[in-house]
């Protein structure tokens, strides 16, 4: 609502403007106008949804179209649902009053076909349950046999595991291997020599035997088909450096 409230001619000027027009022209809801001037029309008056003389009659016109929208939209559907709301109730009260019978009867049904399948099924298991236990202690004490035989065995043959894997260790076992003759070379570092090229000259080697080990200093490297170089050699008894 675009509203005034008295005023000289002059005082339209401003609902005449184009900008004014224009809003009250795109305003995305209606736009009702009392300005307020008898017997003279503003260009707002003419773009407006609606144009009152005054705004006593604007407002007038509002209250109006509200308590039309009010009576169609808000007192006629209360008061139609009032109406049926009641026997609507009515309805539902007696329908829950059905149901409610139908799952008494057949709860009750059902408990007595369960009731009497239970007890017809207790009798029959108080009936085998002799037989059944007897069976079953039968058959509980021949297992018991068989499980004792088959965990002797099974416990011989991981024995029997055990002492062959304790045989292939010591088989694989480097002291044992060093006291058949054998040795093994490892540089200064620790590292074991696996191929002539994995030393230079002038690298410190130490050779480890079952009874201590040679410290040595490379003096050449020669391949598999060429004669080995001489090699100084110092060594002692232990793993500490000794006299050459």
């Amino acid at each position: 609502a675009v509203v005034r409230g008295g005023g000289g001619r002059a005082d339209l000027a401003a609902f005449e403007s184009e900008v004014v027009a224009r809003a009250v022209a795109a305003c995305p809801v209606q736009v009702w106008t009392g300005i307020g001037h008898t017997g003279d029309q503003a260009v707002a008056d003419i773009v407006a949804a609606r144009a009152c003389i005054t705004p006593t009659e604007c407002g007038q016109a509002i209250v109006a179209h509200t308590a039309q929208w009010w009576g169609r939209h808000v007192v006629e559907p209360a008061a139609f649902l009032a109406g049926r709301v009641p026997l609507f109730l009515s309805d539902a009260s007696a329908r829950d009053a059905r149901a409610r019978g139908r799952l008494t009867a057949t709860a009750r049904q059902q408990l007595r076909v369960h009731g009497e399948r239970l007890a017809g099924r207790a009798v029959s298991a108080a009936r085998r349950a002799p037989s059944s236990l007897e069976r079953s202690e039968g058959a509980l004490g021949s297992r018991a046999v068989r499980v004792g035989v088959l965990a002797v065995g099974q416990l011989d043959r991981r024995d029997e595991q055990v002492r062959g894997w304790r045989r292939l260790l010591t088989a694989y076992d480097v002291d044992r291997q060093l006291e058949r003759g054998y040795s093994l070379t490892l540089t200064a570092e620790g590292s074991l020599v696996r191929r002539a090229g994995d030393v230079a000259p002038g690298q410190e080697i130490v050779t480890r035997l079952a009874d201590g080990s040679v410290r040595s200093t490379v003096d050449g490297v020669a391949g598999d088909r060429e004669e080995t170089e001489r090699v100084d050699v110092e060594s002692n008894g232990s793993d500490e450096d000794g006299a050459a």
